[in-house]
């Protein structure tokens, strides 16, 4: 995982993640986020095209 996204876990700020269903790579940001305890808010870009 990145050291942003670390840092931004330590420091409190807000992660946003722009994503899609069938997005493999979304799929498994989630995933690691979730196995660190990460918070993230996910935008869903698919409905929105």
């Amino acid at each position: 995982m990145s050291n942003h996204v670390q840092e931004l876990a330590i420091t409190g700020q807000d992660f946003v993640m722009f994503s899609t269903d069938w997005c493999g790579y979304c799929k498994r940001l989630k995933s690691q986020l979730g196995e660190n305890n990460i918070a993230f808010r996910e935008i869903n870009v698919a409905g929105h095209c």
